[in-house]
């Protein structure tokens, strides 16, 4: 009976140590997703942000001239 119960603590033993690794591992995970989360987003919005500042330097996002439309009633 006592070589059955040295094996049963000995593999709780091992299932804790497989729990703490795994637990360890899953929030290497999830500090890794935070961190490409927030560098993917910054890759989507960052160009935009930046295209919208150079037409603001430029000053030519609303002034940009409107094409006219053709008049259907005009007599080319």
């Amino acid at each position: 009976m006592v070589s059955v119960e040295s094996d049963m603590v000995s593999t709780q033993k091992e299932n804790n140590t497989q729990t703490k690794t795994q637990r360890i591992g899953s929030e290497i995970t999830l500090k890794l997703i935070k961190q490409t989360d927030i560098t993917y987003q910054d890759m989507w919005t960052a160009p935009v942000r930046k295209a919208t500042q150079m037409n603001k330097k430029k000053g030519t996002e609303h002034e940009k001239p409107k094409p006219e439309l053709a008049d259907p009633h005009k007599n080319w």
